[in-house]
């Protein structure tokens, strides 16, 4: 039988991934200053992040949930694609 572990709502979570990955260092060194942020898809694996000239993707891995609260979890960023 499977722990019972209480977590928010899929809306809250979906906030948590996303302040984690728009505030996240690699991010930020990713893409040249000038780019802005276009498009933040959600997919099977995470995120899609497009701007202008690229895309990037971010998958959300999450770990085992012991407790109530929040879902944990890592992410994992990838090179940035060029679209051009």
């Amino acid at each position: 039988m499977l722990p019972l572990v209480a977590t928010l709502s899929p809306f809250y979570e979906s906030i948590s991934e996303l302040q984690a990955i728009l505030t996240h260092k690699t991010l930020r060194e990713s893409f040249p200053a000038n780019e802005r942020i276009h498009e933040v898809i959600k997919d099977d694996s995470g995120y899609l992040i497009a701007t202008e000239n690229y895309q990037m993707q971010v998958d959300v891995i999450f770990q085992e949930q012991t407790m109530p609260g929040l879902k944990r979890f890592s992410l994992k960023f990838y090179d940035p694609l060029s679209l051009y």
